[in-house]
């Protein structure tokens, strides 16, 4: 019986590890190829999925080919592999092919290991091989006779292949996740964009237009935004109304309609929807007919001159700073709460403190009205909000509310001399202007200062006082008197000065001045200067005469040699040229002199002569000049007109004849009655003098006696030069007469006016008649009786005066009975 040929362990142990490895390796190439074969597979699906949105029966069938091809790879590839028998004799021939010193031992081994020793010689030969096989063999490492160069390719390049396909995951995780869910489920189609449509608030004013809005976000890269989707309103009772929503910009869509009752509401694009969403209406609250009704008030300093103004309905107002804006607002319905919004468009001044910007309205008990003051201290804008139920608003567009600053005074008219050259220590200076304010002139004074000392301010007569406009008085009301004030060779510096009534709490009062920059100027003449003036003026007037006179010469020169010829010859034309450059000349120069004259207003009669010379004969001759010289004239028309210009210039030369005279007439005058200023001071500080002397004791004081001689005598002198004075100039003797009658008319008319008021009293019983008249002249009675102490102490001052000029004393008996008969209140008797 024959014995079987074992295989040596050691051989049998790694011929196995060899069979192993071929087994290992055919596991890898069969995943590594199956791998391979479905990630390309997958990622072209997806890459075709991702650029052409490939419909659901499309990827059905990619996805059944995919499935196809993985089975088919993984029974070829991996499965069938696998399960086929490995043979030791090829495993052998590989190692040997690997090995070739081995001389087919390996091989020759393998197959007698299986068959017994009776067909293959002796047992002892072939155990030699064994032995001698082994002993080969043992120095080799069989594996490597079996390579893994392949395989190990081919999962190299499944598992790169694999990480790219599933790298654009890491960057696009979602729509990644979204691509690969449409491949492994083909059969469902995921929405294409996720449209968010939740509205701001869920509630919405009935009958307004309503806007609702939605954002599509696409979820996949190849889709495309549609240009329109749709809103889908759902009423209470189930019926829909499909209403189009326009992109208005990228992902973002906008339908705008009007809401009548509750209802419902979802987004739809496609097949794609969004969640359904309810909506409240809620009636919204509105503004009445004519409402609001808006009353601007004027600050309480202003009542008197600002109306307060009442509109309706929302506009523009303006209102006086410090002033107040009252909104008084009718509603349609009962309002939630309403409130009025306040936006400054100033720079808040530091000191100004402005209200907040949201100021609450009082609204009724019923909720139908509603009230708020604003006080007016900045321009800004203002802006009305009334909410209902659900704080459903109603907003009305912002409209400007202008608030006008208390402006200060100006001088509308003004009518000054800038500067008065030459004035006298009693003149007054006539003042004319016009103040306007918008809101009132509150006072109009003339500051002035003497010699550069302390400025004084004392009113100025006017008009219109805390009104919009005031104006001077008439002619020799409003001036300004320098009597007392000053004395000759004083520099005065005055401008006038209007204030209005902005109250101090707002930073007032408001002044102005005129001039603004500069004060204007008097200058007290002395004596010297106004023989100075009356100089100037003579040699102007000298230099004017004798341009006249040769002007009188030109113009009869020219008429004698062109009487007898048709027209005027080159050179008589231009003799004719001349004359009325000279004339011209002539009438500048009395312009000029006016001027000068009018710088003292004592002058001024002589500068209003000047000026009706100039504008009267000087323009009528240089007119007969232009007629004579006109081409169309007779020789009989021409010496016409000459002759009228003659003439012209003769009244020209009386005029001025009568203009010397009246020059030294004024200066005379006003040499006169400066004096006659000082012979009044001299009196007034004797008369002062003499009040002393007679507080005085003489027997205590012997002196008292021989001072009150001397001031006597000194008193004397000061009459007998007053005496002088009004014999030499009758204009001042007649001016101390009008003085004395003007006195006693101011009292006539005082007590005439007493005698009416008498009349006009109720007829009541004679006790409580007279008793009444006597309470109602009282004050009078009390003015009268001023008037007699100084008519009493005139009288005194004025005896020596009189005396020395002849004239009739003041009789003070008259006004003190006229005092006496009103304090019985016999107005009667006080006439």
């Amino acid at each position: 019986m024959a014995t079987a040929i074992a295989l040596p362990p050691g051989l049998r142990t790694r011929i196995a590890a060899v069979a192993h490895r071929v087994r290992r390796l055919r596991f890898q190439r069969g995943l590594s190829l199956l791998t391979l074969l479905l990630t390309l597979g997958f990622g072209a699906a997806l890459l075709a999925d991702f650029f052409l949105d490939l419909p659901s029966p499309v990827r059905i069938g990619i996805f059944g080919a995919w499935a196809s091809l993985g089975l088919i790879a993984f029974v070829f590839g991996l499965l069938l592999p696998l399960g086929r028998r490995l043979d030791d004799d090829a495993l052998a021939a590989v190692i040997e092919e690997k090995y070739p010193d081995l001389g087919e031992r390996l091989t020759s081994a393998v197959e007698l290991a299986g068959a017994g020793d009776d067909y293959h010689g002796s047992p002892e030969l072939i155990d030699n091989l064994m032995r001698d096989t082994e002993a080969r063999a043992r120095v080799l490492n069989f594996l490597p006779a079996v390579s893994s160069r392949s395989a190990r390719w081919l999962t190299v390049g499944a598992v790169a292949l694999l990480a790219l396909t599933l790298s654009p995951s890491a960057v696009w995780p979602g729509q990644y996740a979204d691509l690969a869910g449409r491949f492994f489920r083909p059969w469902i189609t995921p929405p294409a964009f996720a449209i968010d449509a939740a509205p701001a608030e869920d509630f919405a004013a009935r009958g307004r237009p309503l806007s609702l809005t939605a954002h599509l976000t696409p979820l996949r890269h190849a889709v495309t935004a549609p240009d329109v989707c749709t809103l889908v309103q759902i009423g209470a009772d189930g019926k829909q109304t499909r209403i189009a929503m326009p992109a208005v910009k990228e992902g973002g869509y906008s339908a705008t309609f009007t809401p009548v009752a509750d209802f419902c509401y979802r987004v739809e694009t496609g097949p794609d929807s969004s969640a359904s969403y309810s909506i409240e209406t809620v009636q919204p609250v509105d503004l009445a007919a004519d409402s609001p009704e808006i009353t601007t008030k004027p600050p309480v300093y202003a009542e008197n001159t600002v109306d307060a103004e009442i509109v309706n309905g929302l506009m523009d107002v303006a209102v006086l700073q410090n002033g107040t804006v009252r909104f008084d607002c009718k509603f349609t319905r009962p309002a939630a709460s309403a409130f009025l919004e306040w936006t400054p468009t100033e720079v808040k001044p530091e000191k100004i403190d402005v209200e907040t910007p949201l100021l609450e309205m009082t609204l009724s008990p019923d909720r139908m009205t509603g009230s708020v003051t604003v006080h007016a201290m900045l321009s800004g804008k203002y802006s009305l909000h009334v909410r209902a139920e659900r704080g459903v608003p109603t907003d009305f567009p912002a409209r400007d509310l202008i608030v006008k600053l208390d402006e200060a005074p100006q001088f509308k008219k003004v009518v000054v001399k800038d500067e008065l050259k030459a004035v006298l220590p009693y003149d007054r200076v006539p003042l004319e202007f016009t103040a306007v304010d918008d809101v009132a002139v509150a006072s109009a004074e003339v500051e002035y200062r003497v010699n550069q000392g302390e400025p004084v301010r004392e009113p100025v007569a006017v008009t219109g006082l805390n009104t919009r406009e005031a104006s001077t008085k008439e002619k020799d009301q409003s001036v300004f008197a320098l009597a007392g004030k000053v004395k000759p060779g004083d520099v005065v510096e005055y401008r006038l000065r209007v204030s209005d009534n902005f109250p101090p709490e707002f930073g007032g009062s408001h002044v102005v001045y005129y001039p603004a920059d500069h004060a204007l100027t008097l200058r007290v003449a002395t004596d010297k200067e106004i023989l100075a003036l009356r100089d100037e003026i003579n040699k102007r007037l000298d230099k004017i005469k004798e341009d006249l006179k040769a002007e009188e010469r030109g113009v009869y020169k020219t008429r004698s040699e062109s009487r007898d010829h048709p027209a005027l010859n080159p050179e008589q034309a231009k003799d004719t040229q001349r004359l009325k450059k000279d004339n011209k000349d002539t009438e500048n120069a009395l312009q000029d002199l006016a001027k000068a004259a009018e710088a003292a207003p004592l002058f001024q009669p002589l500068a209003d002569l000047a000026r009706d010379v100039a504008d009267k004969e000087m323009k009528d001759s240089e007119k007969a000049i232009d007629n004579a010289a006109a081409d169309h004239k007779t020789a009989a028309e021409r010496d016409a007109q000459f002759q009228n210009s003659e003439k012209n210039l003769d009244s020209a030369l009386a005029r001025l004849e009568e203009m010397k005279r009246k020059n030294e007439e004024l200066a005379q005058a006003a040499l006169a009655e400066a004096n006659l200023s000082k012979l009044a001071d001299k009196e007034k500080a004797l008369a002062d003098q003499a009040a002393e002397l007679a507080a005085k004791d003489p027997v205590r004081d012997p002196s008292v006696k021989n001072e009150a001689e001397k001031i006597k005598q000194k008193q004397e002198e000061t009459a007998n030069e007053l005496k002088r004075l009004t014999e030499e100039n009758p204009a001042l003797r007649k001016a101390l007469e009008d003085a004395r009658a003007e006195e006693a008319h101011d009292l006539a008319e005082r007590a005439r006016e007493l005698a009416k008021e008498e009349r006009d009293l109720s007829k009541a019983s004679a006790d409580s008649e007279k008793a009444r008249k006597v309470e109602r002249l009282a004050e009078l009675a009390r003015k009268q009786q001023q008037l007699a102490d100084k008519a009493n102490e005139l009288a005194k001052e004025t005896k020596q005066p009189s005396q020395a000029a002849k004239t009739n004393p003041l009789k003070p008996e008259d006004t003190q009975k006229a005092a006496d008969a009103l304090k019985q209140g016999d107005a009667d008797e006080a006439v």
